[in-house]
């Protein structure tokens, strides 16, 4: 090797090093000027240091009779679990890889998030979340250094402290950036496996690790409805091939967690959109969520409920007449129709037909709609339901009140 090429290794060495001086001065004068308590620190440190206080096990071990573990509200409240929810469980439970694919807003990562608390016994900390796009860096999946020092990725946390990895919009991911979860994949069920994260470190698999990925294809194929999604390798899908499971429309689920007022205007709604079979638009369980809000609020304020705030702006003498004004659910709907183009908006205006909340008959748009708003009774009863509260008072109702 020639002097002048030595001089030049030993320089740039020289300016490394100098570098990394100055990186760690800052970190050490910005550290010094600021307190540092348990309440300001990251996350996802935060979670470690917990783990590591409660033995170093990390999350709650998965109970080994599941149905032992307490049922979310979100998917199984006061009923069986679906024979998806069974099925997911059971997957996860021996180690298999799941995925869920269906249309944007079926409750795909909902369902998801319900297994993970089910098989915590009710413990809400007990998933990590990889929100997937074509941005996502390996950094955030196995770790890495930064200007602000290491980060943990969500695949090493969940790698070493056990829980449900969530990989949500799975196909969104960059294909060559996806390969970075194969080899975690593919040792999911052996045991005493090992993974090496963004720093070196090899951390061996906590027995609770286990993987649910989410997204709107098969990630064999892209969408023109959804865009973002890439076509994977196959080698990512073949990880999850046995356990990959087509998620549709909840009835049930959003019988349960919507007013009657809300289900019937959405359900019509969506029988009029699906009638384009490539409709970019949809009436997800997320929109119709969206406009039970919205439906809550209007109806709580046209009873004067003190469980209601007053729309902005109101005066001590308008509350007097009552709650007038704010956003209402013809609000809602109508913000969701005039994204359409100008033919279908009017076409749904003049011919969707919705199930009549006083009548067996079928109506229009505007009679659902003023049927939702002036059918007291039936809210402050779905009220009820969806609460346990007395809309008029704010009050819990007692259970006997309930049963009757």
């Amino acid at each position: 090797m020639t002097d002048s090429v030595k001089e030049l290794l030993a320089e740039l060495k020289a300016e490394q090093l100098a570098q990394d001086n100055a990186i760690s001065e800052t970190i050490k004068n910005a550290l010094s000027k600021t307190p540092i308590t348990f309440d300001n620190l990251d996350n996802n440190l935060k979670s470690i240091i917990m783990a590591k206080q409660t033995g170093g096990s990390g999350s709650t071990p998965v109970p080994k009779n599941p149905m032992g573990g307490k049922t979310p509200d979100l998917d199984t409240k006061d009923e069986a679990p679906s024979d998806t929810f069974k099925k997911v469980v059971d997957d996860l439970l021996m180690k298999n890889n799941v995925y869920l694919y269906g249309k944007a807003g079926t409750g795909k990562t909902v369902l998801a998030k319900a297994v993970a608390v089910f098989l915590n016994k009710g413990d809400k900390d007990s998933y990590y979340i990889l929100n997937c796009s074509q941005w996502t860096s390996p950094m955030q999946i196995i770790g890495g250094y930064s200007i602000q020092g290491y980060k943990e990725g969500q695949l090493e946390l969940a790698w070493e402290f056990g829980g449900l990895l969530i990989l949500d919009e799975l196909p969104k991911l960059d294909a060559n950036t996806a390969g970075l979860l194969n080899d975690a994949l593919a040792m999911a069920a052996d045991e005493g496996a090992v993974l090496t994260n963004g720093a070196g470190r090899k951390i061996p698999k906590h027995p609770d690790f286990m993987v649910c990925g989410a997204g709107n294809t098969n990630m064999k194929t892209t969408s023109g409805n959804f865009s973002g999604n890439n076509r994977q390798d196959y080698s990512l899908v073949d990880r999850f091939v046995g356990s990959m499971y087509l998620i549709e429309e909840n009835l049930p689920l959003e019988m349960r967690l919507c007013y009657t007022a809300v289900l019937n205007t959405s359900w019509g709604l969506r029988k009029f959109i699906q009638k384009e079979v490539d409709s970019i638009e949809a009436i997800t369980l997320r929109s119709m969520l969206n406009f039970n809000r919205i439906y809550q609020l209007e109806m709580l304020r046209a009873v004067r409920s003190p469980l209601a705030f007053a729309p902005a702006g109101t005066t001590e003498a308008d509350a007097k007449k009552g709650m007038i004004g704010g956003k209402t659910l013809k609000d809602s709907v109508y913000s969701f129709i005039n994204t359409l183009s100008t033919d279908r908006r009017n076409n749904l205006i003049n011919e969707a037909r919705f199930k009549s909340l006083d009548t067996d008959n079928q109506v229009n748009l505007e009679t659902i709609l003023l049927e939702s708003k002036e059918n007291l009774t039936l809210f402050l009863e779905d009220f009820k339901r969806l609460t346990g509260l007395d809309a008029r008072t704010g009050l819990r109702i007692k259970k006997e009140e309930k049963k009757s």
